[in-house]
């Protein structure tokens, strides 16, 4: 999960508690290397983010999409 403190954040985090799930929060202001350091240590099946922090995970999971891949 990676977006500004609101709403929504909460509610993802609960969402994903309710199938059993953990969440990772990561810093909205994260720039895509520390994004894709993340996405290689967990693995993640969903990231969950904002308009304004998309660009940055985009720029990752293309990244990390790339090395699983490889």
């Amino acid at each position: 999960m990676l977006w500004k403190n609101r709403p929504e954040w909460i509610y993802s985090f609960f969402s994903v508690w309710d199938k059993r799930s953990a969440g990772i929060a990561i810093d909205a202001n994260s720039n895509p290397n520390e994004i894709l350091y993340v996405l290689e240590d967990s693995h993640p099946n969903v990231v969950f983010c904002s308009d304004e922090t998309e660009k940055n995970v985009l720029e990752a999971v293309d990244k990390y999409s790339l090395k699983k891949v490889a």
